[in-house]
């Protein structure tokens, strides 16, 4: 695009000119307006909008669309920790058919009554591979290479709640996701919208199958979620989702990797969010004392809690902020920063069991710890985990 040209501009300006004087207006050439045309249409046809003679306001449609999807785009995945890359509670879980958390936000789930052992582990990508794009560093791993034994429609897989049911709530979804098997296996995908406790009856989808190889595949289903119209809310937990789960009985190696969950009727290139921002989506709902790599139980007085008692008379109470304000008030474990033991404070020189004198309460956004005194001036050391999971 460029400014006026014709004849008669000024500076690149249009002007009326001067009759009285004898100065002419600018002369419009067609060499301007091709510009200006060009610039417009440009926009219009890049939103993917044909251009329409009777409408006046495509210039407008076209730039709200462009800037809502780059926000949208920016913003699209409703997963946490969609690459695995968080693990604050360690990186290698054995499961059976207790559900339990394991990579922050990702819940192993199991039911039908099966007999057997599983685990659940962090696995490494070599640099530079090329069968999952992007680079992600870990891949989520289910080893029930052992099998299930007995139940009833046993089965066994990974679970991501969404936080509030409202989310992409009749609308369209897609589900997609890297996986691969140590063999050829079936498995199930299906979603579930949660009305939390008190609130209304699940709405469960049929699941659908895919067919797991031994080789990396991007997966997706897609689906309408229904409307919530008339449906009742409540207990502050509920959440929409949707669960992997391998029905085979006879001993499957499962690998998920770089998972997606957004609006539309197919799959988009799958969104890389930086560390930072994960981490922080992740204190949401679970949180340490411990470094990020270090699992809770590790003896280490790395990052723990720490309170003097100088005076030798007083109890010396020590409040602990979170740095990020919980989902609800988590359940608060302590660890010995000198054991590693659960339930224990180390303070005056053992440790010491946590009980209710030492910590009565706990909030959203933080937690006190009180070191009773035994007459002398001590310190107290104790690492903590706060549990906020839906």
């Amino acid at each position: 695009m460029h400014r006026a040209s014709g004849p008669g501009h000024q500076s690149g300006h249009y002007t009326d000119g001067d009759p009285v004087a004898g100065v002419p207006p600018t002369t419009v050439i067609a060499d301007d307006m091709d510009s200006i045309q060009e610039e417009i249409c440009a926009v219009i046809e890049g939103a993917g909008i044909t251009l329409d003679p009777g409408n006046d306001a495509q210039l407008r449609s076209a730039i709200l669309q462009m800037v809502g999807a780059n926000i949208q785009q920016a913003l699209k995945n409703a997963v946490t920790n969609a690459d695995f890359e968080v693990w604050q509670r360690g990186s290698s879980f054995p499961v059976n058919t207790t559900p339990q958390y394991t990579a922050d936000r990702w819940k192993y789930v199991a039911a039908g009554g099966w007999t057997g052992s599983a685990t659940v582990s962090r696995q490494g990508f070599s640099p530079g591979q090329t069968d999952v794009p992007g680079n992600p560093h870990y891949y989520y791993r289910i080893n029930n290479s052992g099998g299930m034994t007995g139940g009833t429609n046993p089965y066994w897989g990974v679970l991501q709640k969404c936080e509030c049911v409202c989310l992409f709530a009749g609308q369209q979804v897609v589900y997609s996701f890297w996986a691969k098997a140590n063999k050829n296996a079936i498995a199930k995908v299906s979603y579930e919208q949660n009305f939390g406790t008190g609130g209304s009856s699940s709405v469960v989808q049929t699941p659908v199958n895919i067919n797991l190889t031994t080789a990396w595949q991007r997966f997706f289903v897609t689906a309408m979620l229904p409307s919530i119209s008339g449906k009742t809310i409540s207990g502050g937990d509920d959440w929409v989702g949707f669960t992997l789960a391998c029905f085979d009985t006879t001993g499957v190696i499962l690998d998920v990797a770089n998972v997606q969950f957004e609006l539309g009727a197919a799959p988009t290139g799958f969104e890389l969010v930086p560390l930072p921002v994960t981490l922080g989506r992740c204190y949401r709902f679970y949180e340490k004392s411990y470094a990020m790599a270090t699992a809770p139980g590790t003896v280490t007085t790395v990052g723990c809690l720490s309170g003097t008692d100088s005076n030798g008379a007083a109890l010396n109470t020590v409040h602990q902020r979170f740095r990020a304000e919980k989902r609800a008030t988590p359940t608060i474990l302590w660890w010995s920063p000198d054991s590693g033991a659960s339930g224990q404070i180390y303070y005056n020189g053992a440790d010491r069991a946590i009980t209710g004198t030492n910590y009565t309460s706990s909030s959203a956004t933080g937690v006190p710890v009180t070191a009773h005194n035994p007459g002398a001036p001590q310190g107290a050391l104790v690492h903590w985990t706060a549990d906020a999971e839906l």
